[in-house]
């Protein structure tokens, strides 16, 4: 997971973000 995880965000908001840009994920 190469991805630029926000502050302490919710894991599921951070998650929907990830895969949006890394849906390969």
């Amino acid at each position: 997971m190469r991805v630029k995880l926000t502050t302490g965000k919710d894991k599921h908001s951070s998650e929907s973000e990830i895969i949006k840009q890394y849906p390969d994920v």
